[in-house]
């Protein structure tokens, strides 16, 4: 394993889901972090941390928003949003990941296979 950690951010807009209500919302995102820290584990064991802001694409600046963040593969801590996530106005997702032993394309790989699996985005 180098001794460099890979450093993935990137920024997802994601469309419209007039389906999606807002403690779907949160659970959909909750799977997708999970999915990923599970993905990136080694042993049962994160070799980093993987974060994601979810917010309302707004130009104030205090826009409705959600954190999470993984540490261990089965545990997710969640800030949840203050009134919640309407994401029929669509959502950005602010995805932070740092680990070592995977590459910055395994690691891009992992985040949209995710994405795709937990129907955040379409392809």
């Amino acid at each position: 394993m180098e001794n460099k950690a890979t450093v993935f951010s990137e920024i997802y807009h994601i469309g419209r889901k007039n389906d999606l209500k807002n403690s779907e919302c949160e659970d959909r995102l909750r799977d997708f972090i999970g999915s990923v820290g599970k993905a990136l584990s080694q042993n049962n064991t994160i070799l980093g941390h993987i974060k994601v802001l979810a917010r309302i694409p707004e130009p104030a600046a205090d826009a409705p928003f959600m954190a999470l963040s993984v540490t261990k593969p089965d545990h997710v801590d969640v800030t949840p949003a203050a009134f919640g996530l309407d994401a029929k106005q669509g959502l950005e997702l602010y995805v932070n990941v740092i680990v070592f032993g995977y590459t910055a394309q395994e690691v891009e790989a992992v985040v949209s296979a995710a994405l795709m699996r937990t129907r955040l985005l379409r392809q």
